[in-house]
């Protein structure tokens, strides 16, 4: 339903079976958690974000270097990047569900970042490595 990190509490969740439609007080976005964990069967937990340091390096044309992601999480090998789709939209669903498969991060153009997990504090340490590892290079000249 969305919320600030620091906010987040059980009450902030909401539970939905993966067969069938999502309830109908979801997030606009429900579908990019459903057709994850319909599609990567490792994905106990989703999170979608909008990180802003991920979201300026993109907007700057430059992508996460995977070495850098390498050295901040063996969780976070490499990060996938899709261009932009309209929010809320099954084709942004299906197009994150696919990237999905292969990365455990993918940067949506002007929109955010979603990261799969094993469970919510994986996803979580994804997303975050992934924000600070784009403040490291942000914060750097261009090679």
């Amino acid at each position: 339903r969305g919320a600030e990190k620091g906010g987040v509490c059980a009450a902030s969740l909401l539970r939905s079976a993966v067969i069938g439609g999502p309830p109908a007080d979801a997030s606009s976005e429900v579908w990019m958690h459903l057709l994850t964990y319909r599609t990567v069967p490792e994905a106990a937990a989703v999170i979608h974000a909008h990180p802003r340091a991920v979201l300026a390096l993109d907007a700057a044309g430059r992508r996460l270097e995977p070495d850098l992601l390498r050295a901040e999480t063996p969780l976070l090998a490499a990060a996938a990047r899709i261009g932009p789709v309209p929010h809320g939209s099954l084709e942004l669903a299906k197009a994150c569900a696919a990237a999905l498969v292969a990365a455990p991060l993918v940067v949506m153009t002007r929109h955010g970042a979603v990261a799969r997990g094993g469970d919510v504090w994986e996803a979580l340490a994804r997303l975050e490595a992934a924000e600070r590892v784009a403040a490291r290079m942000l914060a750097r000249p261009r090679a």
